[in-house]
């Protein structure tokens, strides 16, 4: 059984948090943690959506583009697989927003 959607999401947050204040390695290993501890079938497919797609941001924020857009990749290839449980949460600006700006920095590698 893997975490609980609550401690998914105060996982997604102290990666946020870390990220925020400059620790993007933190923030990277806090994010690989989720990935390794959470069994994502259990979970809202926005859950895990949302944690590839921080970190590909945690990852471009390295400079590490190429890493980074492998787990963009991976984010789109779950948006594709989910889209009727993930259409409303695709389809909010700042989700818009952060896969286009990630799209665009990450390809300048």
């Amino acid at each position: 059984m893997g975490l609980p959607g609550e401690c998914v999401r105060a996982g997604q947050d102290l990666a946020c948090a870390l990220h925020g204040m400059g620790r993007s390695a933190a923030a990277e290993r806090q994010l690989m943690k989720l990935l390794s501890e959470t069994d994502w079938a259990e979970l809202a497919p926005a859950h895990g959506f949302q944690n590839l797609l921080k970190l590909a941001e945690v990852l471009q924020a390295q400079g590490k583009n190429a890493v980074a857009r492998e787990w963009l990749d991976r984010s789109d290839t779950l948006a594709g697989a989910e889209v009727p449980a993930l259409a409303e949460h695709l389809a909010r600006h700042h989700v818009v927003s952060k896969r286009h700006r990630l799209r665009l920095l990450v390809a300048h590698s």
